[in-house]
């Protein structure tokens, strides 16, 4: 990055302030016996637009619970019991059901990919974030954020079938790449919907939501 790069990337951020601003979070999970698991405690961290940050831990220490709160997609049981998430100002903690556009829109399927498909019809752009990075183009602005409903097909941990995979081809879902490290599936999600969220701002964008 060079020097005037750097200046603006840093006069952006503080004129907008944090894309995402996480303080003193607390995430529990309920046994069977209704006894609490503390699974994260007092997680603070801020990513401002343009910026990376890396959230680095042993197993089981909470990163990837952390993320999924961020997301809205905390697991079964799972809750915040303490604490603030705010996204790009407004306060998102255990807000599934807030109707924010920029929470993903969280649904059972039980039909498999056939049903998914189905469901996709109605978008105006479909994507399938790939793990492959050859004769791939990368996810840019200008693919993740066009007029109208993008829906971005995250997962399954283990990857599609041949079968299931030729049939999201069929339905006109474009394969793109997130990198060669992005190996899990909520940091796919998680970062499809920050180049979404930030190629929305751009001038001249009037996308609407994502949904993954």
């Amino acid at each position: 990055m060079t020097d005037n790069t750097n200046a603006k990337m840093l006069a952006m951020q503080k004129e907008h302030g944090p894309l995402l601003e996480v303080k003193d979070l607390a995430i529990d999970f309920t046994t069977d016996t209704g006894k609490p698991v503390h699974a994260v405690r007092d997680a603070n961290f801020t990513v401002y637009p343009g910026q990376w940050v890396a959230i680095v831990g042993e197993s089981g220490s909470g990163k990837s619970t952390s993320a999924m709160a961020v997301l809205g997609l905390l697991p079964g049981t799972g809750h915040v019991v303490n604490g603030s998430i705010k996204l790009d100002g407004e306060e998102i903690a255990g807000a599934k059901q807030s109707g924010n556009p920029w929470l993903p829109e969280v649904r059972a399927l039980t039909g498999g990919v056939d049903e998914l498909v189905e469901l996709s019809r109605v978008a105006d752009q479909r994507i399938l974030p790939w793990e492959m990075q050859e004769n791939v183009p990368m996810l840019t602005p200008d693919l993740a954020c066009r007029t109208g409903v993008t829906v971005y097909i995250i997962g399954p941990e283990g990857g599609f079938s041949a079968r299931e995979l030729d049939a999201l081809r069929a339905a006109g879902f474009a394969a793109v790449s997130l990198g060669a490290r992005i190996l899990r599936c909520e940091t796919a999600a998680t970062l499809c919907l920050g180049i979404h969220w930030w190629a929305s701002q751009l001038p001249g964008r009037n996308a609407e939501h994502a949904e993954s």
